[in-house]
């Protein structure tokens, strides 16, 4: 009796394991998906993943979790239709990129695939900036100039 239930203990604990890297690995098929032809429906079914992953306590300390979810939310704000609905992606984006480079993870190898993503978000952050200050919104303005601080940072 003893054996059965130490066996089903341990199966359920590796099942939370697994389920819960599971959204990581959605957010990554989302991403192939987009980058290979796909459209920004992608992207938003990714959304719910990343959110779970990121205040998961198994995933969320993982540089691959935050990785993903700046390439996803820099992916969002460079799109122009998905940069309207979700006006705060990049500011989500820098700080995923920005809870990378805390992390300072040995095991994440993929900063040529950060400075992929971090260098046009950081323009297209930049240029928001711009257009906001032209149009006198000068708070918002601050913001997107703000944040370039947390993109060199990184860089």
């Amino acid at each position: 009796m003893k054996k059965i239930t130490l066996t089903l203990f341990a199966s359920a604990a590796m099942l939370v394991s697994v389920a819960q890297d599971g959204n990581n690995n959605c957010v990554w098929s989302a991403l192939n998906t987009y980058n290979t032809g796909g459209g920004p429906e992608d992207l938003e079914r990714a959304i719910k993943c990343s959110d779970e992953a990121a205040v998961n306590e198994t995933t969320a300390p993982k540089a691959k979790t935050w990785f993903y979810r700046g390439e996803l939310y820099t992916l969002i704000f460079l799109d122009k239709n998905l940069k309207t609905k979700y006006p705060t992606s990049g500011f989500e984006g820098v700080k995923a990129f920005k809870r990378v480079y805390e992390l300072n993870d040995p095991k994440f190898k993929d900063w040529d695939e950060v400075n992929k993503y971090l260098l046009p978000l950081g323009n297209a952050m930049f240029n928001e900036g711009v257009e906001q200050y032209n149009a006198r919104n000068y708070a918002q303005a601050y913001q997107y100039f703000y944040s370039i601080k947390d993109v060199n940072a990184v860089l």
